[in-house]
């Protein structure tokens, strides 16, 4: 759903773009401003000197030309500008990212203490409090956090309410409407797939490219995010990409959306140990202690050259392919990054899925099919929902509003 923003003032519009010209790029002169917004060059000395005594804009260097005349400051945003919160919440994790106005994380945790995977008040409120907590134990003052940013799993829509599977025909929660009621901040909702994607696509495997797939295997669940010309796909319904109800058996297990044998289904690290308890009870071993073996043991096992988990992990490349192919060929986005504990079966796991999605898209795109594990660390989605956070204070202005209030009350 499109939500309309209050339209500025000309003075307050000029100096957004000005404020958007230097946030997308990595240094600029005020010549660069002056021709990229089309102000005169005294406009923009003075809308400039306006942005930096609001501690917007900084001048980090000088920039030194091959020719006569003045050296040319580089203006830059000033990383405490502001900060954002992010969390990436799930059934058994709590992981929480502050980041500077210009993205980068400054403190994060895992949090010990997880509220209940619950769509509820309760949970929310707790959530909340773990937001406070959070900055305070950073040590940044409440006031110069500008944004919320909440990575769920399961199901969120576009007006920042969430729903979980078990709950799925249960009305959405607002949790977003809860989150700003309590917080006095924008807050931004999003899909765990989108918010990992967005922080690969800025900071890691996706870095440099126009054009990106994410692809989550998760313990319940199979998501995506998928870049398309440097912009990230989301529907009017907040539904978008979900990988994980592309149907690749259609005679395989009931899926909770009530078709039979999605992505989701055969690929989730529960379905993949359901196959593997299978084969082990027909009396096959793995070469690890079958007690209490993990996804994440299964995939170690299948690197290190364990024939029953290269066979489990082979069959999920084979269901993984067929959705990932078709998700190629409907959005022509050949580079595939793949999240979650995958990364511990190594490049035959990768070489596996590459061969099998190859051979199902088409040859202008197999030509450059690149597929390659995620590279950031455990808070990339808090990191990446913090950055969407952002993104909105940039966008609809707010963060002139903040740093005006911020100043006056110095």
């Amino acid at each position: 759903m499109h939500v309309p923003f209050p339209a500025p003032s000309p003075a307050d519009a000029r100096l957004q773009s000005i404020l958007r010209f230097i946030h997308a790029s990595r240094g600029v002169t005020r010549s660069d401003v002056g021709r990229a917004t089309n102000l005169n060059p005294s406009t923009v000395v003075r809308l400039v000197g306006e942005l930096r005594e609001l501690g917007l804009v900084v001048n980090e260097e000088t920039l030194h030309r091959r020719r006569r005349g003045r050296p040319s400051d580089i203006l830059r945003i000033n990383p405490k500008a502001g900060y954002a919160v992010g969390l990436e919440f799930g059934r058994d994790h709590l992981i929480m990212a502050i980041t500077d106005a210009v993205g980068e994380v400054v403190s994060w945790s895992n949090e010990a203490d997880v509220p209940p995977f619950a769509a509820s008040e309760t949970t929310a409120h707790a959530l909340i409090a773990a937001v406070e907590a959070s900055v305070a134990t950073a040590g940044i003052a409440w006031e110069n956090v500008d944004a919320i940013g909440l990575a769920l799993h399961d199901i969120v829509n576009a007006r920042g309410e969430w729903v979980t599977k078990d709950r799925i025909h249960d009305a959405p929660f607002a949790i977003q409407d809860v989150f700003q009621r309590n917080l006095r901040r924008t807050t931004t909702v999003e899909d765990v797939s989108r918010a990992f994607a967005e922080a690969e696509f800025r900071y890691g495997a996706g870095r440099h490219r126009q054009d990106m797939a994410y692809v989550f295997i998760g313990s319940h669940g199979v998501g995506s995010g998928v870049f398309v010309n440097g912009q990230l796909l989301k529907s009017s319904s907040g539904v978008c990409g979900e990988i994980g109800h592309i149907i690749v058996d259609e005679g395989g297990p009931l899926c909770h959306c009530g078709s039979r044998g999605c992505l989701e289904t055969l690929a989730s690290h529960e379905a993949v140990m359901r196959q593997l308890e299978v084969l082990l009870a027909q009396g096959v071993r793995v070469s690890v202690p079958e007690a209490q073996l993990t996804f994440g043991q299964l995939c170690a096992a299948a690197g290190a050259g364990d024939k029953v988990a290269s066979l489990v992990l082979h069959r999920l490349a084979h269901n993984v392919a067929i959705a990932v192919a078709s998700m190629i060929n409907l959005t022509g986005t050949p580079h595939i990054v793949v999240g979650g504990q995958l990364a511990l079966a190594g490049d035959v796991f990768l070489s596996d899925l590459a061969s099998a999605v190859r051979h199902r898209i088409i040859a202008l795109l197999a030509r450059d099919l690149t597929v390659s594990y995620a590279r950031l660390p455990l808070n990339a989605g808090a990191r990446g929902v913090a950055v969407q956070a952002l993104q909105t204070q940039w966008l609809t202005g707010d963060i002139l509003s903040r740093a005006r209030a911020r100043k006056q009350a110095a």
